[in-house]
């Protein structure tokens, strides 16, 4: 692999008629492209062909805009970070030496010129930071970059980096459960034009969990429709099956339950077993299916999936609960109370509603037999007596 071969595996060129306007944009009015040309003696139609990208530079072309501009050629043409934006590229793709990448990642923010560069360099500061695992650090990075760049994508069509940098910005607004934020980048995502079902669907998607999160349910659910009509497009099976997910999940949310249950069952048909989101489809489905009382199916469907669900012992226990609990099946609920899978606190507060309903129909043997098992699991710290104890 020669060097330029290697650098551009890394470094994100800028094409050089749209690098040099940039450069021209950030150091004002007085070098708009007419008053530039006529400063540096260079033939206006000229400049304006580079600029549009019609018009390939000679060197000479080159020598004589970089000096203009108070630069050298290699800055003009970004030669001169290669080898600093590679070294920092592997310290962060092998997880070296976290304190040298945020250096490293400043030093060439600090050198970088124009809108698009000044972006790529805040959002590799961004990594660093976020490598080095400083947070707020990285989001205030991530978010430098990204306001830097959003007059960009407009001019030059270059929606590939928004979408790195709107991904990288929500991961962090996420992290930080700041979903307003969140909102405001991801609802200006959503006018690009992609050109890319899945960066489409991915857009969307992103936008529908923050307005779910908002509680904006009909919002969502009308953003999480967008992304599964574009990863349909895309044919991605997998995060078909996912979107259904979110939007069966959004369905019982709103308590349109027998729709939630049609998303629910479509996701989990598609869904691989290795990812967490099958085992999520098989809670919500449970969930859904006990709140419509297709109890039989509900149970069914919990004993099918309990290998797997052991993974998640609590919530193998509530479903179990929840299922005895609205089947007002007192004897099965006693028998899940009893399962070592069952919390404690859950243990005692069961036995109380046992020990209640039994002392309404006058059952004074179960109410007996339930208090002495609420005895069992009451983890109260404090005894009668300590309160006397306290009180003197």
């Amino acid at each position: 692999m020669t060097t330029t071969e290697r650098s551009n595996a890394v470094i994100e060129r800028i094409p050089i008629g749209r690098r040099i306007q940039e450069i021209l944009d950030e150091k004002g009015a007085a070098y708009l492209v007419g008053f530039f040309a006529n400063r540096i003696h260079f033939p206006p139609q000229r400049l304006l062909a580079i600029l549009h990208g019609n018009l390939e530079p000679s060197q000479e072309d080159l020598q004589q805009i970089a000096k203009g501009l108070g630069i050298s050629v290699a800055r003009l043409l970004q030669e001169d970070l290669v080898d600093e934006i590679e070294h920092l590229h592997e310290l962060l793709t092998t997880k070296g030496d976290s304190e040298a990448s945020i250096a490293l990642a400043e030093r060439i923010a600090e050198r970088s010129l124009g809108a698009t560069e000044r972006a790529d360099a805040y959002n590799w500061v961004g990594r660093a930071y976020y490598a080095a695992g400083k947070l707020q650090e990285a989001h205030d990075a991530l978010l430098r970059s990204y306001r830097v760049y959003e007059t960009i994508p407009t001019a030059y069509q270059d929606s590939e980096r928004m979408f790195r940098f709107t991904r990288n910005l929500s991961i962090t607004f996420g992290m930080l459960l700041d979903f307003n934020g969140m909102a405001e980048i991801v609802k200006r995502a959503e006018s690009f034009t992609w050109n890319d079902p899945l960066k489409e669907g991915a857009t969307y998607l992103t936008s529908a969990v923050v307005q779910s999160e908002l509680g904006h349910h009909e919002e969502a659910k009308r953003l999480f429709l967008l992304a599964l009509t574009a990863y349909r497009e895309a044919g991605n099976q997998e995060y078909i099956a996912r979107v259904q997910f979110n939007i069966g999940q959004v369905e019982y949310l709103t308590e349109n339950y027998q729709n939630a249950a049609d998303y629910l069952e479509s996701s989990l048909q598609d869904l691989s077993p290795e990812t967490s989101y099958h085992l999520d489809a098989v809670e919500a489905l449970v969930k859904t299916r006990i709140q419509l009382r297709d109890l039989d199916a509900a149970l069914q469907l919990i004993q099918t999936y309990e290998p797997s669900l052991r993974q998640r012992p609590k919530e193998l226990a509530y479903l179990y609960l929840f299922h005895a609990y609205t089947a007002n099946d007192l004897k099965r609920l006693e028998d899940v109370l009893a399962m070592d899978i069952v919390e404690r606190d859950w243990k005692t507060r069961g036995y109380l509603y046992l020990m209640k309903h039994y002392s309404e129909l006058g059952d004074s043997l179960a109410v007996m037999r339930y208090f002495q098992l609420y005895l069992q699991t009451d983890t109260t710290s404090s005894s009668f007596e300590d309160l006397f104890q306290r009180r003197d």
